[in-house]
Order: C-alpha cells, then sequence, then structure tokens
C-alpha cells in the first residue's frame, strides 16, 4: 500500500516489511505501528481523523531533501537522513513502554521530482543559488499543507530528516490549522523552541535552511522564539542583533558547557518558563548539528551529548503543550558508520517526544 501524489506518498505494512528483521518470540515496533485506512492521497483528510478517533495521537513524516540546504551554501547528503531514522526504528522492541497504537506511520513527502531536477542542474555545472531557492520555496508550498491536515485531524506531527528551511512550511502549517480549529486567535502565530547551534534568523533574500525563523516573524507566524545551545561563534552580529530586536531569545552553548553561568537544566527551564509566559501551543525543534560530533550538516566537535538531546526533547515536551516535534540536519555519509549512529539518535529522540507526551497526557 503506498499511492503517491504530487505531494505525498502515504505507507502501509508492506512498505516497511523488508525493513524488519523478525526473530521468533518478538515483536518489532514494524509490526505495531497503524497506518492510514487507505493509501489514496485524495481521502488523506478523512483518514487522519479516523486514525486519530481510533487512538492516534502522533503521525510520523518523513521528508528526504537536501535542497534547502544546498540553497545556504552548505553540503549535501541530509536527504538520506529519513532512511536510516526508518531502518532503526521499526526494529526496535515493541513492548509496555511504548504505546505503537498512538503511533501513526503516515509516509514520506514526494520530493523525487525536485531532488531530480538539482542533480539535472549540478550535471550542467554549477548551480544558480537563486534557483536552488525556487525549489526550496516549493518544498515550502508542498509540505506546509500537509501539515495542515494533520494538526487539524488533532495529530502531533513527528517530523524526520531534510534541512532546518522545514521549519517553515512546518510551522506554517501548524499555525493554518490551530487559526482553523480557534485553538489560537486569528491572525496569531505560535511559539517555538529550537536546540540548534545557529539562530536560523538570517535575511529574507529567499528561502533556504538559513533562514525559517525569519519568513516565520515576517509572516507573524511566531508568537515567540527561544533558541537553546546557540553557539557564539556561529552567529552574525547582525543576525543576533534582529533576534533581540524581536525580543527572541537563547542560551549559549558556552553559557551552560563553559562558562557554568548556569546549568543545562537551567537553560531547558528558561526555555519552559518563556513559552509558558507567551502561552498557547509551541514547536519542538532540535537541529542534529547542536549535538557533539553527530553524523549533521554541520558536524562539530563541541556541542551537546546525545543524553542532553534527549533530555531537551523529553523535558519541553512534558512540560509544555508541543504541537509537533521536527528533527533536522542529519547526514548520513559524514563520517564511519554514521549511517547506524544516526538512525539510532533519530530513533531515540522520536521516543523520547512519545514518551513524554503520553506522561503529559496522562
Amino acid at each position: 500500500m503506498m499511492h503517491t501524489s504530487t505531494n505525498l506518498q502515504v505507507f502501509g505494512p508492506e512498505t516497511l516489511a523488508h525493513l524488519i528483521h523478525l526473530r521468533e518470540a518478538e515483536t518489532k515496533i514494524g509490526q505495531d505501528l497503524i497506518f492510514l485506512a487507505s493509501d489514496h492521497w485524495t481521502e488523506l483528510e478523512a483518514n487522519l481523523h479516523l486514525a486519530a478517533v481510533d487512538g492516534a495521537r502522533y503521525a510520523i513524516l518523513g521528508i528526504p531533501e537536501d535542497i534547502g540546504i544546498r540553497a545556504n551554501f552548505g553540503r549535501g547528503g541530509i536527504n538520506g537522513a529519513w532512511k536510516e531514522f526508518l531502518r532503526s526504528f521499526v526494529n526496535l522492541q515493541s513492548n509496555q513502554f511504548v504505546d505503537c497504537s498512538r503511533i501513526l506511520m503516515l509516509g514520506e513527502l514526494t520530493l523525487g521530482d525536485l531532488q531530480n531536477e538539482l542533480q539535472s542542474l549540478q550535471a550542467t555545472g554549477r548551480v544558480p543559488i537563486h534557483k536552488l531557492r525556487e525549489l526550496c520555496a516549493a518544498i515550502d508550498m508542498r509540505l506546509a499543507p500537509i501539515i495542515e491536515q494533520v494538526v487539524t485531524a488533532g495529530l502531533e506531527p513527528i517530523i524526520v530528516g531534510g534541512g532546518s528551511n522545514n521549519s517553515y512550511p512546518i510551522l506554517k502549517g501548524t499555525v493554518a490549522a490551530l487559526h482553523k480549529g480557534a485553538s489560537i486567535l486569528p491572525e496569531e502565530g505560535i511559539s517555538v523552541v529550537n536546540c540548534d547551534m545557529h539562530a536560523g534568523f538570517r535575511i529574507l533574500e529567499g528561502r533556504h535552511a538559513g533562514n525559517s525563523f525569519t519568513y516565520a516573524h515576517a509572516d507573524d507566524l511566531l508568537k515567540g522564539y527561544f533558541v537553546v545551545g546557540l553557539q557564539e561563534a556561529n552567529n552574525a552580529r547582525e543576525m543576533l542583533d534582529r533576534l533581540s530586536a524581536a525580543d527572541f531569545k537563547y542560551v549559549t552553548y558556552e553559557q551552560f558547557a563553559l562558562r557554568s553561568e548556569l546549568s543545562f537544566a537551567d537553560a531547558l527551564k528558561k526555555a519552559e518558563e518563556y513559552v509558558s509566559a507567551i502561552g498557547g501551543p509551541c514547536g519542538l525543534v532540535l537541529d542534529l548539528s547542536a549535538i557533539e560530533n553527530m553524523p549533521a550538516v554541520s558536524e562539530m566537535p563541541t556541542g551537546i551529548s546525545t543524553e542532553q538531546a534527549n533530555r531537551y526533547v523529553y523535558a519541553l515536551a512534558r512540560s509544555c503543550n508541543t504541537a509537533y516535534l521536527y528533527l533536522s540536519q542529519g547526514t548520513p555519509p559524514i563520517m564511519a558508520e554514521g549511517e547506524q549512529r544516526l538512525g539510532k539518535t533519530l530513533t531515540t529522540l522520536v521516543l523520547s517526544y512519545v514518551k513524554a507526551r503520553e506522561a503529559y497526557y496522562s
């Protein structure tokens, strides 16, 4: 069951079957996940609502693209992160610690044509940056309506893969759904907490992985924005000044890891207090480049630990009214055995989110 539309490839049990390593007397997560009742994309809205009625709370969606990061003068490869996540995730044990009946495996954004266009441009020589940014904007137009339908159905999207550019359409789709459901006031946005070494607040120069939150702010989608783990030497003065002018906040990596001005737990508490004071739902984002030596776009020798990354996801999802989780910028090919490490890290982060949200609802 795998039907391709312009925007979405809907998954069914057989889509994942070849990835699952079966063992006698064991049940893997991939065997217990739920799927849409129909693979026909024209019935997506109805089937999402049906899944929610049947008990689903989370909808996993993959984004296999590396266009947005290239449009920001970065290196490609992050289009493989989703695949590595799937390989790891479906082979974990299904047991009493995770209720798979809450987890809908939705599918992946259909981007093959855009990736092929990128490859065709590369074959001709240097790719014009404006063309990359046009392709990135095309991803925005495909992703936002799907996120809107998922959130409208009452599900929390868990989005894996692609570049930080996708934070903009994810936020746009979420806000549109919350407006539709009257969960927030008309024209009101939501807050976002982002664990990232970069602020993602570059100028409005065409869409790319470095300016999702600038575009979101310009479109009045951001009610508040807090960055955890921003690295001081990797953000331009003018960008930080614009962030402060918008009254958005951050705690730098150096504050808790180098100068011990506060603990990592204190940093998370500040983020929690910030979004709680603003009120309403919030988005939760993690750029894997923030994790020390993680195979990611901006792989760094310094950063938070994998344990801290999981703590970040769990603590914020447990204490705040999160609307979605987005995990971005993982790049399998960078390091030896990077595929396996990346897949396992993404898997633990997704499970940390699900466990935190289940605790939030209990």
